[in-house]
């Protein structure tokens, strides 16, 4: 029989790792990943204080920041799309074809079942569910800020 082969070990930068594992970091989607950052700011400002001997003061601030603003804020406002395909907003032309079938087929269905009454809740009801979809595609941007009285831990 064949001796097994040796298991190659493989080296990966810290941000390369926790890009890949960010489960284990706490970073899987946007509420864990501000309830992270929060948690991380706080502590470090809490050991702060204890390491000075001080009884904390901690100052935070958590700001929404607009999808426009933030792309003014880390120079994106200056350049427009070259390729909307590679935007989660953008529907392609076979997407929209299958979801205004998708939408005539259920209008018919709704005008079949109960009329115009049916027919115009109907509509409400996709109207809901395309701002849903778009909100779904809109990220949310934050400013988070923590001020605390300490002076640092030495390294």
């Amino acid at each position: 029989s064949m001796a097994p082969k040796a298991k190659q070990s493989e080296r990966k930068s810290p941000a390369e790792f926790f890009a890949e594992q960010k489960t284990i970091a706490g970073f899987d989607n946007p509420g864990k990943s501000l309830y992270t950052t929060m948690r991380e700011l706080l502590e470090n400002g809490l050991d702060s204080a204890e390491s000075l001997g001080v009884l904390p003061e901690l100052d935070v601030r958590i700001v929404e920041v607009a999808n426009e603003e933030y792309e003014r804020m880390v120079g994106l406002d200056s350049r427009g799309r070259v390729n909307e395909a590679l935007y989660r907003d953008h529907e392609s032309d076979e997407a929209r074809r299958k979801r205004e079938d998708k939408e005539k087929k259920e209008l018919d269905k709704a005008r079949k079942k109960g009329g115009e009454e049916e027919v115009q809740k109907q509509r409400e009801k996709m109207a809901k569910a395309a701002k849903k979809a778009k909100q779904r595609a809109q990220r949310s941007f934050f400013t988070v800020v923590v001020r605390d009285n300490g002076e640092g831990m030495p390294h």
